[in-house]
């Protein structure tokens, strides 16, 4: 599957692997994963200056948030899983991967051009606190899946491209929950499976 398909929110069509949209498709498909509620009372998060940016404009659609930033080499739109931003916040852009033009049936606009990112951050943004340590890991389809272990069980995680290994303890951010979500690129079905926004691998 091309790499320009990817998750984010949080959220695609059934047919591509994970809750993103794809270009000139809609955000979202049948599918719609639950939504988790968020952590609360976690440290910042840092971005590297060039993927920081100040918005200009911001909205929601279609489980999304939009906005467009003031880079240091010039303005863009970014997408990403819905975060409260306010016009003057600087955010950081994590895992952040050019679309090109996308059509948003939400919004009923077509962006030239757009980032889709795995999260905004900003100055009160959570790091994650659920932790575990991975039994195995693999990518497919623009995801990263993870079979982790945690306290109270395995349970298997989707995020944006990440380079974890087995045996590496990571945290993870808030995400949603799909059933009898199938992967066509892994040939396989998840019971559970929780779509995440990022994975950490701790130190």
């Amino acid at each position: 599957m091309n790499r320009r398909i990817i998750l984010m929110a949080v959220v695609a069509a059934v047919a591509c692997d994970g809750p993103s949209p794809a270009p000139g498709t809609s955000e979202l498909g049948a599918q719609q994963p639950n939504h988790a509620d968020p952590h609360a009372g976690m440290a910042a998060v840092q971005s590297a200056p060039e993927n920081r940016g100040v918005v200009l404009e911001t909205m929601d659609a279609g489980g999304y948030t939009y906005a467009r930033l003031s880079m240091v080499d010039g303005e863009i739109w970014a997408a990403g899983p819905v975060t409260a931003l306010a016009v003057g916040d600087t955010v950081g852009l994590v895992g952040p991967m050019p679309m090109g033009r996308f059509t948003s049936t939400s919004l009923d606009r077509t962006f030239e051009d757009i980032t889709f990112v795995g999260r905004f951050t900003t100055a009160s943004a959570p790091l994650p606190q659920n932790r575990g340590r991975v039994i195995q890991a693999m990518d497919a389809g623009g995801y990263t899946y993870v079979e982790v272990e945690t306290e109270a069980g395995t349970l298997w995680l989707a995020a944006p491209l990440t380079q974890v290994a087995e045996g590496d303890a990571v945290a993870w951010l808030d995400g949603n929950v799909m059933t009898d979500f199938t992967s066509r690129t892994l040939e396989r079905t998840f019971p559970t499976i929780l779509f995440v926004g990022g994975i950490t691998v701790l130190e």
